[in-house]
């Protein structure tokens, strides 16, 4: 009964990453597109009142380089989803993507892992796309899953 226990919880966390795009909202706003880089890249969202002080989420990188219509390069992409109590839900990360402002979608070739906030559930691999409006993240190549059933054990699926 254990283990079906877990596949439970790993399939209601699966549900959570694909679908904790929906809080990513209509009010996140980009740096403005120019010829240079930018440092420090952010975008973010509040949540609606009464909560509007509190983060919904916050998209930031080391580096953005504008690549034509309205797409851009960030190194060191970090996505963190938060609940209205401000604890975080999840935690995603990847070396570089690229970023399209106008369609709220990310995506890349290389790595990504993604967790939740407590760090018992992690998924990573190669090759993803993340579209906001649709709330889907597709981890597309050498997917693994790793579930932390109590502090330093672990089981893989």
């Amino acid at each position: 009964m254990p283990a079906t226990k877990n596949i439970r919880r790993m399939r209601a966390l699966v549900c959570l990453l694909a679908f904790g795009g929906a809080w990513l909202g209509a009010r996140a706003q980009a740096q403005p597109e120019t010829s240079d880089k930018a440092n420090h890249f952010s975008t973010s969202e509040y949540f609606n009142p009464p909560h509007q002080t509190q983060l919904k989420y916050l998209l930031t990188g080391a580096e953005a380089r504008p690549q034509g219509s309205g797409k851009m390069a960030i190194t060191q992409m970090k996505l963190q989803t938060f609940r209205e109590n401000g604890e975080r839900e999840i935690i995603a990360e990847a070396p570089q993507c690229i970023y399209e402002s106008a369609k709220h979608e990310a995506s890349s070739a290389g790595r990504l892992q993604v967790q939740t906030g407590d760090g018992r559930f992690i998924v990573e691999g190669e090759g993803f796309l993340w579209r906001k409006n649709e709330s889907t993240l597709s981890i597309s190549n050498r997917v693994h899953t790793i579930i932390r059933n109590a502090p330093g054990q672990y089981s893989k699926p």
